[in-house]
């Protein structure tokens, strides 16, 4: 399948500050045909990189922009139909663009494409992996049933229509710590049709001491848990409700935060001991409404 079809179709959309090092690996894999644009929050990068990629277009912002207004910037910036926005540490593969193109000419009645992903450390190691399981097509708002307790995919692997987004009004940048960009991923998914393909298109970086690792261990990333949860089964229930559909609320809501709080008891615990890990689940709520099993995965990851 040629990627020449892209041209017109597609924009790949990147934000970064300051890793030049990494803006310069993801663009060594994405092929010179392809509509690039590249935020540059802050002006950080110099202009002989610029010329080097002179294929591609770099927007330089006026100020030093948050992460997620940085992301918004991004998206502003689309012309095209489609797009899609890594991380300026992720990754594409040789076929990714193929993969794009033939399934943007099968499934362009869908909004959103989620492939799947591979996850990588600093070195370019695969230590992980996720797909979907099949291909599917799902009309909505049924497709948030698949990530209603968390969302497994990754920005590098989704491929969103620009009006689904904005319909959404983008990222919400008053989410500070996380969940701002799953709470987009699901508005998506209940507003617009998606197509699940079990195909890895691009690869993911986690870093060892990133944010998340900082901050999964406490109260302020768990609020932001229980917002996030509040806001968008708002809109579940109400795009569910239409279609005669009755969702458990209470149970779903406590099922995500007892997943994190998982996280954040294992964080602290490998950080600080198990003295830290008590006083922190200590200082949360316990979410009794979540299924038996995640709550006994709670008792086991403190013990």
């Amino acid at each position: 399948m040629t990627v020449d079809f892209l041209d017109d179709v597609l924009t790949v959309v990147i934000p970064t500050f300051n890793r030049l090092d990494m803006l310069k690996k993801i663009l060594d894999t994405i092929p010179r045909t392809i509509r690039v644009i590249i935020s540059d929050n802050g002006s950080s990068v110099p202009d002989e990189f610029v010329s080097f990629y002179h294929d591609f277009t770099f927007v330089k912002t006026s100020r030093l922009l948050e992460p997620l207004e940085n992301w918004n910037n991004c998206i502003n910036l689309v012309k095209t139909e489609w797009f899609t926005i890594p991380s300026d540490d992720d990754l594409y593969y040789c076929n990714s663009f193929e993969l794009i193109a033939k399934y943007l000419k099968s499934d362009h009645l869908s909004d959103t494409l989620i492939f799947g992903h591979n996850v990588i450390n600093e070195t370019d190691k695969v230590i992980d992996s996720w797909k979907p399981n099949t291909y599917k097509k799902m009309s909505p708002p049924f497709s948030y049933s698949i990530f209603k307790y968390g969302v497994d995919a990754r920005f590098p692997g989704l491929i969103f229509k620009k009006n689904i987004v904005m319909m959404n009004g983008g990222f919400d940048t008053s989410y500070k710590i996380t969940a701002g960009d799953s709470k987009l991923i699901q508005q998506c998914l209940l507003k617009g049709t998606v197509t699940f393909i079990p195909e890895v298109l691009a690869a993911y970086r986690v870093w060892h001491n990133n944010s998340t690792t900082l901050t999964l261990g406490t109260t302020e990333w768990l609020n932001e848990i229980d917002r996030w949860q509040d806001e968008i089964l708002v809109e579940a229930v109400f795009f569910f409700g239409i279609k005669g559909i009755k969702i458990d609320q209470k149970n779903i809501k406590d099922e995500v935060y007892a997943k994190n709080l998982i996280g954040g008891i294992l964080s602290n615990k490998r950080n600080s001991g198990f003295i830290r890990a008590v006083k922190f689940i200590n200082s949360v709520r316990f979410p009794w409404r979540a299924k038996l099993s995640t709550k006994l995965r709670i008792l086991k990851a403190l013990f």
